[in-house]
């Protein structure tokens, strides 16, 4: 089967189209303009792998995976830390007297030496809304855009936490692709 597509592909079929075993699909002739396959006795060459090791990333999902909210992620490379996003959900109709569910941050705590910071993407609550909890327990620097720095201090100041986290504001890099479209503001 694999055989028969590369036929195809690199124009050695002389078929102008083939179907599958099942009779369903159809594989047509590739056009001319698709350069051949470069290939070894053994079949197509692979890519050249790089000649040094490449550095491993330790990636911890603590929450948000597979599910709505409670997003909260640890990325982990050459023994440094930093989360990414720190939320919470909201509870379902039958968690009763629960009033927000946010993840478990005892790795994060276990590991607070190494993290050197937390990047938020949004001012959802489900990427914001366990930030008072995670800095009652230690404190690290927040990196985030104004309007999400904004909305991290308003509800750190509901816990008398504002004035000791540092903020450190990131200015989206304006990209000429985008000013050049059509549905962009005049400036």
């Amino acid at each position: 089967m694999l055989i028969e597509f590369l036929e195809v592909f690199d124009g050695t079929d002389k078929r102008t189209e083939s179907r599958s075993r099942c009779g369903q699909c159809v594989r047509r002739k590739a056009p001319p303009h698709f350069p051949p396959l470069p290939t070894t006795p053994a079949g197509p060459r692979r890519p050249q792998q790089p000649k040094e090791a490449a550095t491993p990333i330790h990636i911890y999902p603590l929450g948000g995976l597979g599910e709505v909210g409670k997003n909260m992620t640890v990325y982990e490379c050459c023994g440094d830390m930093i989360i990414v996003d720190c939320g919470l959900v909201f509870p379902e109709n039958d968690m009763l007297g629960v009033d927000m569910v946010i993840p478990d941050i005892t790795f994060v705590v276990q590991n607070k030496d190494k993290i050197k910071g937390l990047l938020i993407t949004h001012g959802h609550e489900d990427h914001i809304g366990s930030i008072p909890y995670l800095l009652q327990k230690f404190d690290l620097p927040i990196y985030g855009t104004r309007l999400t720095c904004g909305l991290i201090r308003n509800k750190l100041e509901e816990f008398g936490l504002a004035g000791k986290t540092k903020f450190v504001e990131i200015t989206p890099a304006r990209s000429s692709s985008w000013a050049a479209s059509p549905w962009s503001p005049s400036m």
